[in-house]
């Protein structure tokens, strides 16, 4: 009964974690990268994560506002106490190049993060 359909537009979440400490609700999309130095490799990524009509960026977009506007069903589906903080991130597997292009939210290498995520001691975005 506590169970929350997430609409098809919005697709499948790859990470939804909760810290009670922080009361954070936490969403991570992770992407796999196999990029190269060359031009073709870096076109292909802008394109696949900001150009594309559907790229990475538009898809994680929708999922963070579905998910921010339905905080409270969430916490609840997940049997936890209201978050009252959300954060997210775009993980992918090697430094992208399109990260460069992508304002809104932060898109890092897996090492980044958990290089920043050591240096604040804690979640750093």
């Amino acid at each position: 009964s506590d169970r929350i359909a997430i609409p098809d537009d919005v697709g499948e979440l790859d990470f939804l974690g909760y810290h009670p400490q922080g009361h954070a609700l936490y969403l991570v999309e992770a992407k796999m990268t196999f990029t190269g130095l060359e031009a073709a490799f870096w076109r292909d990524d802008i394109h696949d994560f900001v150009t594309a009509k559907r790229s990475f960026a538009v898809r994680f977009r929708r999922k963070i506002e579905w998910v921010n506007s339905h905080l409270s069903e969430v916490s609840r589906a997940l049997g936890i106490q209201a978050a009252t903080d959300f954060k997210y991130v775009m993980l992918t597997l090697y430094p992208c190049v399109a990260a460069q292009m992508i304002k809104d939210f932060k898109c890092v290498s897996i090492t980044e993060f958990i290089l920043d995520y050591r240096e604040g001691e804690g979640w750093p975005y």
